[in-house]
């Protein structure tokens, strides 16, 4: 068995060095079961640290940086990258009707619906309601074209655009996969095989699979999810209305607890990563224009949600999405100033300050946290200098499936006065603030 003391792997530059200890602490305090948490500050990690468990009731198996974890909607962020790309590769047009790129689509009031509609969730396509009960949770699987088809039908539930906006919780991943496939002539690959081909092996040094694109070699590292030890308070459905159950489990067809199958595509949250590749993925954003371009990450970051738009799927909060499928500041990460990227169900969000890149790192965290993961910053003590051209961002996933419970969960902000919030997941309810 190891010895808790090493618990904690990886390097911190200078000055950063606290962030190890804090993050060490997460474990001693058992607010953590697994965590990776990789940090890049004016284009360089200052920090890269694995601890924790892969197997946390035997503690023999360390969590390391090579450990891949469910991201679930996080994928969102790596998916509107991906939509970026195709645009500067001028196959993907943000203003143009998606009709023009998939015909199908076009049916039931849908002709002139937007790229940009349905990236900034305002297409209306939140559920699928003609299945005829012949739909399996198979088929969420294993092909995917037969989603696709009935969303092709699907009648939206408000009028795409004028009607407002409502996270596509399940929907989008399909949507977005579908029109991957269509406008990629050459090859047709499915979103997992451009994710793959055209980001992660374009970075060097960046894993990041979904569903069977996953090597068989590589499934040994995939930490599974697991139950939360604590019944979730909302996890009884009369808390949710019929139409956000249907919405968050494709009419029942995806079960709420975690789906660990490695070999299946289900491409809007089977995403496997850890938070170095992630990190990077980022990184190339932000830093670089090695992937695209600031003109083109321009584009995709420019918002399409009018201020204080209620979210009509996720009514507890406001939401803020940009025309590329990113999401931007807004009640959900109001600490993080001007920013984009990602939450998920589990794994937290990842999300970038676009304004002063030389002065803002990438905050990137993969976890198995079962309650919530603290780090207390403060810089008004000095542990960490020039904090004020400093933000930080951040992302983790975890073992611990709970989406619907009241207990507080990792959510993370590091904001201009080097403070970090962890929030709780639904209700984004600030926990602590140092």
């Amino acid at each position: 068995m190891f010895d808790e003391e090493y618990i904690v792997s990886g390097h911190c530059a200078v000055s950063w060095e606290v962030i190890r200890d804090l993050f060490r602490q997460n474990f001693i305090d058992h607010l953590d079961i697994g965590a990776t948490l990789c940090i890049y500050y004016q284009g360089k990690c200052v920090v890269d640290l694995a601890g924790g468990w892969f197997d946390f009731e035997n503690h023999t198996r360390p969590y390391t940086h090579d450990t891949l974890q469910m991201i679930y909607s996080t994928g969102k962020g790596v998916m509107a990258t991906a939509l970026a790309l195709c645009v500067q590769r001028g196959l993907l047009d943000y203003e143009e009707r998606i009709a023009t790129y998939w015909p199908e689509f076009g049916q039931n009031g849908k002709k002139n619906v937007k790229v940009k509609d349905l990236l900034s969730h305002r297409a209306g396509l939140v559920v699928i309601d003609d299945d005829d009960g012949l739909l399996k949770v198979e088929d969420t699987l294993d092909d995917p074209t037969k989603i696709t088809h009935l969303l092709a039908k699907q009648k939206p539930y408000w009028e795409p655009d004028v009607g407002g906006h409502g996270y596509h919780a399940l929907t989008f991943g399909y949507l977005v996969s579908e029109l991957i496939r269509r406008i990629d002539f050459v090859k047709h690959r499915s979103m997992g095989q451009f994710i793959q081909e055209e980001i992660a092996q374009a970075i060097g040094d960046c894993e990041y699979f979904v569903g069977n694109c996953l090597p068989d070699q590589c499934q040994i590292r995939v930490s599974p999810c697991i139950p939360p030890r604590k019944t979730a308070s909302v996890e009884n459905q009369s808390e949710l209305s019929q139409l956000q159950t249907r919405i968050f489990t494709l009419n029942g067809l995806i079960p709420s607890s975690p789906i660990n199958g490695k070999d299946k595509h289900l491409s809007p949250i089977n995403g496997f990563t850890n938070a170095r590749s992630l990190a990077r993925i980022y990184a190339s954003l932000l830093f670089t224009e090695s992937l695209i371009t600031s003109k083109t990450l321009a584009k995709a970051i420019l918002n399409n949600t009018p201020e204080n738009e209620p979210d009509q799927i996720l009514s507890h909060m406001t939401t803020k999405f940009s025309q590329g499928g990113y999401m931007l500041d807004s009640t959900v990460v109001k600490d993080f100033g001007k920013c984009f990227g990602h939450w998920g169900k589990i794994e937290r969000i990842q999300h970038e300050n676009e304004e002063k890149k030389e002065q803002y790192p990438i905050y990137i965290i993969t976890s198995q946290s079962q309650n919530s993961i603290k780090l207390p910053i403060s810089t008004n003590n000095n542990k960490i200098n020039n904090t004020n051209q400093s933000a930080a961002i951040l992302s983790s996933t975890t073992k611990i499936n709970e989406y619907r419970s009241s207990s507080s969960r990792m959510e993370i902000a590091l904001d201009p006065t080097f403070k970090i919030h962890p929030y709780h997941l639904c209700s984004f309810k600030r926990i602590v603030e140092l």
